[in-house]
């Protein structure tokens, strides 16, 4: 029992040191619920009635999972970059994460007028987020936890067309 309350003893410490990097995963969280909370609502209700897009009901699976096995490169690389001195380029990689975010804004806007708003909106989702991971942490954090971020693409459903010429097309072969 004493050992049970001595892992605990340690979360009061770790919550004082890291409540920035809390904070900015929180936030990354919600932005992401915010901004695509309709999007993701009607790939769930689509992925549970077509067959063709049951495999999105395990992607956030498959991303969570490789978060948790990046979680200490991903650590090591934030407190890495704290410890390392400022140089004149440090707003590199916040500019370059607010044009992705910009880019990401511009697909998802530009989706909304198009016949696959759905494809373009979640198209834009890995842009999203990897723009918001440079502006609150690095180019290094992004590095470590980039493949977990890129599986995000498999969200996006394939439209239909396409779908039904390959189905024919290999029904044919």
């Amino acid at each position: 029992m004493k050992a049970l309350l001595g892992k605990f003893k340690c979360v009061p410490t770790f919550l004082k040191s890291n409540w920035l990097h809390i904070l900015a995963a929180s936030f990354i969280l919600l932005l992401i619920v915010v901004v695509y909370w309709r999007d993701l609502e009607i790939l769930v209700n689509e992925a549970f009635q077509a067959e063709e897009l049951s495999h999105v009901l395990l992607i956030p699976l498959f991303v969570g999972i490789l978060l948790y096995w990046k979680r200490d490169i991903f650590k090591a690389s934030i407190s890495l970059d704290s410890m390392q001195a400022k140089s004149r380029n440090m707003f590199i990689d916040e500019l370059i994460g607010l044009s992705l975010c910009l880019i990401a804004f511009l697909t998802y806007w530009y989706g909304s007028y198009t016949f696959y708003p759905l494809e373009y909106h979640l198209l834009s989702l890995p842009i999203f987020v990897s723009g918001i991971i440079l502006v609150l942490f690095n180019l290094k954090a992004l590095k470590a936890i980039i493949i977990p971020v890129a599986l995000l693409i498999f969200m996006v459903p394939i439209p239909s067309e396409i779908t039904y010429t390959l189905g024919g097309n290999l029904a044919n072969f």
